[in-house]
């Protein structure tokens, strides 16, 4: 068990990394432009992603108990999960994508459309997480913390590329807030491969041996 504290923590340490990266947007972009993003954080994701948070617990407490008893069991749950989330968030996400910022100025003022604009380009990106997020823990469970430290450094390192980027080359806000967001879908994208890859290895290694039989 050393794992949990020499790569879990690490692990831990950049994923955070990656959820608090829009904090240079206030020394880039000033604090004005950070609060557009902010408010659009707050109003529209937080509350959405607290689906996630309360599935996450449920799956944590029935994975653990597949993991030593039906591999296959928790596979299926995983496809179960992550697909009804996926069709669960097509409709906020959705609409969000499609009219982010004339949605937000409607129901907040005009003042907030930029919020909903940078919203609306995050839509994509917060949809990953909210179907993602909920199984992460997959790769705790089977201790496969490597394989999470690995994708969280990933993301860590396209986050840094395009806020390093963006300095160097003076792009404006909404390009480099659709950077960052293109790394959220890469690395989340890569962890939901490497969790229900963890689980079917989990199924093969449980296997019993043909030769056996």
């Amino acid at each position: 068990y050393r794992a949990f504290p020499l790569v879990s923590g690490p692990a831990a340490v950049l994923h955070t990394a990656t959820t608090n990266f829009t904090l240079l947007i206030a020394p880039l972009f000033g604090s004005i432009a950070y609060g557009h993003y902010y408010f659009g954080y707050t109003k529209i994701w937080a509350p959405v992603s607290l689906i996630g948070q309360a599935l996450a617990q449920v799956y944590l407490g029935e994975a653990s108990r597949w993991a030593r008893t039906d591999a296959g069991l928790m596979l299926r749950s995983f496809d179960s999960i992550t697909k009804k989330l996926a069709w669960i968030g097509l409709v906020p996400f959705g609409l969000l994508a499609l009219a982010g910022g004339p949605v937000t100025s409607f129901v907040y003022g005009a003042p907030y459309y930029e919020a909903g604009v940078l919203a609306q380009i995050q839509a994509v990106s917060w949809w990953f997480m909210f179907v993602v997020g909920p199984v992460l823990n997959t790769l705790n469970i089977l201790q496969r913390q490597a394989w999470m430290l690995w994708a969280d450094a990933l993301g860590v390192a396209l986050m840094t590329l395009s806020f390093v980027a963006c300095h160097a080359l003076g792009w404006n806000l909404r390009t480099v807030v659709a950077l960052y967001s293109g790394a959220i879908i890469a690395m989340y994208s890569v962890m939901f491969w490497l969790c229900r890859r963890s689980i079917v290895l989990a199924m093969q290694h449980n296997a019993p041996d043909s030769r056996n039989e």
